[in-house]
């Protein structure tokens, strides 16, 4: 497991080309602009496949911007096959990212910055640096369970193995929304509740002061 999204791996079969393109075929369908949320009679992933190689990604119901893109390449041997996998994000996802995340630090950091050197660091400077690190926290689980899972059911249908369900990648899943859980209770107990608390009431009757008798 990396720090970047980003991962590569090789899978090697005595099988031939043919039987393992076979395989994967049977488990790889055409994509469509539109999918049913309730239907699940289809194949496991969508995608592109030919003599070169393949392109595809898990099919999902629910919304997931950090499936992971997978790239095959073949390499045919006499005495079996090589298949050299690539999972990476959507070149688009990262992009948004990388913008996103410049154009959030370029404008917090010289604020927090200031408010070192002038001694005033405010809560609000600190979550507004923190953020960040929770969300990309959240997406990094959310790759590496998907990217977990794939890699482990490419293995069985190349091997020609049934898959199995996965249980692999749960805990990132556990990490992320506890992350997320702690940070907004944090966020709740630091500054929504303060604004609800009532103020202590004032004194409406004025104090009267005497003069010393002279």
């Amino acid at each position: 497991m990396q720090l970047l999204p980003y991962d590569t791996f090789t899978i090697q079969t005595e099988d031939s080309l043919s039987d393992v393109i076979e395989r994967l075929e049977a488990q790889i369908e055409a994509p469509k602009a539109f999918r049913s949320y309730f239907s699940r009679n289809h194949a496991p992933y969508e995608g592109k496949i030919d003599g070169d190689g393949f392109e595809i990604h898990r099919i999902i119901h629910h919304r997931n911007s950090f499936l992971p893109n997978i790239r095959g390449r073949f390499e045919s041997l006499p005495n079996g096959t090589i298949i050299r996998v690539t999972m990476r994000l959507h070149p688009f996802v990262t992009a948004f990212l990388l913008f996103w995340f410049l154009a959030w630090y370029g404008g917090t950091i010289p604020i927090f910055l200031a408010g070192v050197i002038s001694g005033n660091v405010t809560s609000e400077a600190v979550l507004f640096l923190g953020m960040p690190i929770v969300i990309l926290f959240s997406f990094w689980c959310a790759f590496w369970y998907e990217a977990n899972r794939s890699r482990q059911e490419l293995i069985q249908i190349i091997n020609g193995e049934p898959l199995k369900q996965q249980s692999a990648g749960i805990g990132f899943k556990v990490f992320a929304i506890a992350a997320i859980i702690i940070f907004n209770a944090w966020f709740f107990f630091q500054f929504v509740q303060p604004k609800f608390q009532p103020t202590p009431a004032r004194n409406s009757n004025p104090q009267l002061s005497y003069p010393f008798n002279q």
